[in-house]
């Protein structure tokens, strides 16, 4: 038979208390007295605000079958009882059979000799070892405490353990379901993408197609209006002379914007490739600066060419050409007054062109617009500087897409800009 005693702190009508409360010990041992005596020994034994809850079993076939339905912190356990190594049993069955490596074993055996210290130690997975004859109240206490705080931390480490398990099966299962997750919209982006860059190389050949067609009847307005002009078809008045000069002018303005956005199509398709040659810089520039000479002038602007000494690239001429001229095109368009300045320099293996002026500049908050399509600053002269907003993205694609360059500006509201770009020198 078994009997069970809790002990709590001395009052006349203490609460009663659940298993939590409780730190459960079981006594094992055939002689009643120790029982007795340990219950008394641990009378007022409180641990983390906890009383004992301890439970008596005299040998060991009745110590297993409690073990099969409750555990225990701490086993106190004799050895020799129905059998010299029925202690052992117990052990046995609480490591093995319940696979249980948490519940503290203290032996406490009253016959030494048939159950030697070491020999226990060595071949059982026991906790503490001691003698009947030496543990006295106080040694008894003082032993149960350890081994209770040994239980508690290893308790308290297994939670953390088990809570860590359980974090980490749940991070890999959320790791999972991410990555199918983000698999699937990956392939949903990749397929879109290459949707829209196929749409946008449709879009690309139907502008460069319909811009062809467009050409056709605006050189045959240029010509026929130049021939009018020219008096080659007879004498008009000043009147009609100034009517089709603004046709013709208008003309002229329509398809140089249709021949840039052909050339940005053809690009964004993948249809034009660079036309590598040699060429001095120095002549190009001039030539450059002779085609915006007119418009320097009626502006009352100064120009100024700062290039130190000849310098000589192999690239494509047309498109460097083409790309100076954007710049300085559009340095006297928002340039009221003052200097243009086009500078030039080597950079190890790279050319830096810039085109500098001394117009109403814009601050870092709009610069994040320029380069872009159809894009226009906000200022006083938009109006009257006109522009498709075409000519800063027509020269960031050249230069980046075709010449294998960059580009680049700088600006001070109310002081002017510079523009610039880098490109490869060439062979």
């Amino acid at each position: 038979m078994s009997d069970e005693l809790l002990f709590a702190e001395e009052e006349v009508n203490a609460p009663s208390q659940t298993e939590t409360d409780r730190w459960n010990i079981l006594v094992v041992d055939d002689d009643a007295g120790v029982h007795s005596f340990t219950k008394l020994a641990l009378n007022d034994f409180i641990l983390s605000r906890k009383t004992l809850a301890i439970t008596s079993a005299y040998s060991a076939k009745e110590a297993i079958e409690i073990l099969k339905k409750q555990s225990f912190a701490v086993i106190l356990l004799d050895i020799v009882m129905e059998t010299d190594h029925a202690g052992f049993d117990v052990v046995e069955f609480l490591r093995k059979e319940l696979k249980d490596p948490l519940t503290r074993i203290i032996i406490r055996t009253g016959q030494p000799g048939k159950a030697p210290e070491r020999f226990v130690i060595d071949n059982y997975d026991i906790n503490d070892y001691k003698e009947k004859t030496e543990l006295t109240t106080d040694r008894l206490y003082t032993t149960m405490r350890t081994a209770l705080t040994q239980y508690r931390q290893i308790v308290d480490l297994q939670n953390s353990k088990n809570k860590i398990e359980d974090q980490q099966q749940q991070l890999q299962e959320y790791s999972q379901t991410l990555e199918k997750t983000v698999d699937a919209r990956t392939s949903e982006l990749r397929l879109a993408n290459e949707r829209l860059k196929e749409l946008d190389t449709m879009k690309s050949m139907f502008i460069a197609s319909m811009s062809h067609e467009l050409r056709t009847p605006l050189n045959a307005i240029i010509g026929f209006t130049t021939l009018i002009l020219t008096g080659m078809v007879g004498k008009i008045e000043e009147k009609q002379k100034d009517y089709l000069g603004r046709i013709n002018g208008a003309a002229k303005h329509l398809l140089s914007m249709i021949v840039d956005v052909i050339d940005i199509s053809k690009i964004e398709a993948g249809h034009i490739e660079a036309v590598p040659e040699q060429f001095e810089l120095n002549a190009l520039v001039d030539e450059v600066a002779r085609m915006v000479e007119e418009s320097i002038k009626k502006k009352n602007l100064s120009l100024q060419i700062e290039l130190d000494h000849a310098i000589e690239l192999c690239s494509d001429r047309r498109r460097v050409e083409q790309s100076i001229l954007n710049y300085l095109s559009n340095a006297v368009k928002y340039t009221e007054n003052g200097l243009i300045t086009v500078g030039a320099y080597e950079e190890k293996e790279y050319v830096v062109i810039t085109v500098s002026d001394t117009g109403i500049g814009f601050d870092d908050d709009e610069k994040s617009r320029l380069f872009k399509p159809f894009e226009r600053l906000d200022s006083q002269l938009k109006v009257q500087a006109g522009g498709s907003g075409i000519g800063l993205y027509m020269t960031k694609k050249i230069v980046e897409e075709l010449l294998g360059g960059e580009v680049f500006v700088s600006s001070k509201l109310g002081e002017g800009s510079t523009f610039g770009l880098k490109i490869p020198k060439g062979k």
